[in-house]
């Protein structure tokens, strides 16, 4: 297993979204310059900063890409399949398109989350220069038998990545707020861990 080189931060969320004050995607400039791709100790290529990012900040927006309905998604041939999709709602995936924002690794100790209205991610936390982006892929994903090992050595590492349906609760209600959201519809009856 890797470890990371990510420092572990458990700041809880929800305090994050009582001080961050949230705007429109349209009215946001992304410093999308600052990010790099490079070799990443998590898996393959990562995303990583230049410059430090302030907690709170806008980092990049949500994929860009094409818009697949769970019917096309069911009928992918995954031992074959070389792109990068993700999961926007109940029935609906985002295929990437190459933008930086498609080689964002997951790491059960996030930097970066999904904004209130799911449509970029922001800091979870101060990120140092240099250091990788990383987001939880159950913060996007629900399906029951979606499963993918992990190598993010962080605080709260699982070894394998699964649907937010299958996280035990205390992970849940550790990452609802920072989830998309068809997520927090779906299980809004979670209350947040203090």
């Amino acid at each position: 297993m890797h470890t990371s080189t990510t420092p572990s931060h458990a700041t809880h969320a929800t305090s994050l979204y009582d001080a961050v004050q949230f705007s429109p995607l349209d009215s946001l400039a992304f410093d999308l310059d600052r990010l790099i791709r490079a070799a990443s100790t998590i898996a393959g290529e990562g995303v990583f900063t230049q410059k430090p990012i302030t907690r709170g900040e806008p980092v990049a927006p949500m994929f860009q890409g094409r818009k697949v309905h769970r019917q096309e998604y069911d009928r992918i041939d995954w031992a074959k399949y070389q792109g990068r999709i993700m999961q926007t709602d109940d029935d609906w995936f985002l295929e990437g398109i190459g933008g930086i924002e498609d080689f964002i690794n997951h790491s059960c100790d996030p930097n970066i989350g999904f904004a209130p209205a799911g449509t970029y991610f922001f800091a979870l936390r101060d990120i140092r220069a240099e250091e990788e982006i990383l987001f939880h892929y159950s913060t996007c994903e629900n399906h029951a038998d979606w499963r993918l090992p992990c190598a993010c050595g962080g605080v709260f590492c699982r070894e394998e990545i699964v649907g937010f349906c299958n996280l035990p609760l205390p992970e849940k209600k550790r990452l609802l707020p920072i989830s998309l959201p068809y997520l927090r519809r779906r299980y809004f009856s979670i209350t947040p861990v203090a």
